[in-house]
């Protein structure tokens, strides 16, 4: 790589504004590829994005590492061998700065409490991601934010050095690739030692406070998601507010609103079950009225679920061995404009499969299943799909 460039943000991560001389300036497609002899923008790299600001009078669109060197995009070129004035947006920066330390913490201590590694790390705008490559429980995850709060207490200082090579051998550090070289090994006491090219806070206490927002499985093992610093203030604030709301909604006080809402569960639970013995009642009563047209029962109804359309359409297939059922969500002009329906299909004398065939094909349906029972959806007005049966399929 072509290393023209000093990158001020390696020892002077808290820098903001500098000058520098225009080396080169090239055009990039629709942008321009600019080329300084110093800088303290930070390229994306490291699952750490390009830092925003601004260069010569204009945004910064991206900084990224090329083998011509590290190349700030812009959209107006700058002239040679000029000397322009930078900017970093620093409250993204520092942001980062955050997010990048608390991800140290957070994996080096679930490194040295459960042996797993981080295989994958990303800082999107919405949340850091870590990858892990293993099970990690709920205690686990709790444990790990609990102990990595206490390092941001105890405001140890983020340390980086680059140690010579026979000192590196005798180190104990995280990397996901073997490095060579001049390596970089940031380390904060007690927490973790990992070689790292971001930028990181001064001491652990900047980061204010590390929230373990998200855990799920992910390619064998958990993706964790994170927040740090006023973005994880913002989002306990943000969940407490609903937690409010909801306690207000239910006349109960916060600490009872998960006992509130499980009680609440269950009756709906109940009414659910009460529902569907009264439904089931309605409709073994409309079956013995119902009129089939050349040996199917067609009937539409409003708003059915998947589970009741099925059960629906199960129950009147009953007396002829063959029904289709179709469910709008609005009942309203039915006979005037074409409707979206999702339909059941029952049938023990022909393949459900085939009959469901001919209706998707005439009304732009969709849909699955087996020989006797087909779901799925079309769209097409009432008397139009009530024509297909009376004229026979």
């Amino acid at each position: 790589m072509n290393d023209r460039t000093l990158r001020l943000y390696d020892p002077h991560a808290y820098l903001r504004e500098f000058d520098a001389h225009v080396l080169s300036c090239e055009p990039a497609g629709d942008r321009y590829a600019v080329i300084l002899d110093q800088t303290a923008f930070y390229p994306e790299g490291g699952g750490q994005p390009a830092d925003q600001g601004i260069l010569g009078g204009q945004p910064v669109l991206d900084v990224r590492e090329r083998p011509e060197g590290l190349m700030h995009f812009l959209s107006k070129p700058l002239a040679k061998d000029s000397l322009v004035h930078g900017a970093i947006d620093w409250d993204i920066r520092f942001a980062r700065m955050q997010h990048h330390s608390g991800e140290h913490i957070v994996s080096g201590l679930v490194k040295h409490r459960y042996g797993l590694d981080n295989v994958g790390f990303h800082m999107g705008s919405a949340a850091v991601t870590m990858d892990f490559n293993g099970a990690l429980s709920a205690d686990m995850l709790e444990e790990v934010e609990r102990l990595a709060n206490q390092v941001i207490y105890q405001n140890v200082p983020v340390e980086a050095a680059y140690p010579q090579e026979s000192e590196r051998a005798t180190l104990d550090y995280r990397s996901k690739k073997a490095l060579e070289g001049n390596i970089r090994i940031v380390t904060i006491p007690g927490a973790d030692r990992c070689a790292c090219c971001g930028t990181h806070v001064r001491h652990t206490g900047e980061i204010g406070l590390i929230r373990l927002i998200k855990a799920e499985t992910y390619k064998g093992g958990t993706r964790v998601s994170m927040l740090c610093g006023l973005s994880a203030w913002q989002e306990a604030r943000t969940q407490a507010l609903r937690v409010q709301a909801i306690a207000a909604g239910l006349s109960t006080a916060a600490v009872n609103v998960v006992q509130s809402v499980q009680r609440l569960k269950e009756e709906l639970a109940a009414l659910h079950k009460k529902n569907q013995t009264l439904k089931t009642k309605v409709w073994m009563l409309e079956l013995n009225q119902a009129e089939p047209v050349n040996g199917w029962i067609i009937r539409f109804e409003d708003d059915l679920n998947a589970e009741d359309l099925r059960q629906c359409c199960q129950l009147f297939g009953q007396k002829t061995g063959r029904a289709i059922i179709l469910s709008a969500k609005i009942a309203d002009s039915r006979e005037e404009v074409p409707m979206e329906y999702r339909y059941a299909m029952f049938s023990t004398h022909d393949d459900a499969r085939a009959v469901a065939k001919t209706f998707n094909q005439r009304f732009a349906g969709q849909g699955g299943g087996n020989a006797t029972l087909v779901q799925g959806t079309m769209t097409g007005l009432k008397r139009e799909i009530e024509k297909i049966i009376i004229d026979g399929l």
